[in-house]
């Protein structure tokens, strides 16, 4: 079985058109059988190959995670960890502070900034 097989691709041409080709049209065929043989099977190992090495990627949900849960999978994914919270655990209130204060104006500060800039103004027209 070995030697038929050994036998086949010695003689195998996928380049035949006629019967009445020379020796050297028919050892031209053969040679590039063989060739096309060659560089198919690379190809098919090269894409085999790639097909085995690729990493496969899959998206995976986690709705509502518990603290733990979230602390786990960062550890273990935080390059493409990402998170699409609706809601937070903590509300807002508790981290978030907004303290209004108004203060009042100086009169005498406020005045001297407006004098100084009509200056300025009367200066760079005068020029």
């Amino acid at each position: 079985m070995l030697s038929g097989c050994i036998k086949y691709l010695k003689t195998a041409n996928i380049y035949i058109k006629k019967d009445d080709d020379t020796i050297e049209i028919q050892q031209n065929q053969l040679f590039a059988t063989r060739l096309f043989s060659i560089f198919f099977l690379m190809s098919l190992i090269g894409l085999v190959g790639y097909a085995g090495l690729t990493l496969r990627l899959s998206n995976v949900q986690v709705k509502n995670p518990s603290q733990s849960t979230f602390e786990k999978l960062y550890a273990d994914y935080s390059k493409t960890l990402s998170c699409s919270c609706s809601q937070t655990s903590i509300q807002i209130n508790k981290f978030v502070n907004f303290t209004i204060s108004y203060h009042q104006v100086n009169k005498y500060s406020f005045s001297l900034h407006i004098k100084f800039y009509l200056d300025l103004h009367e200066y760079l027209r005068n020029r």
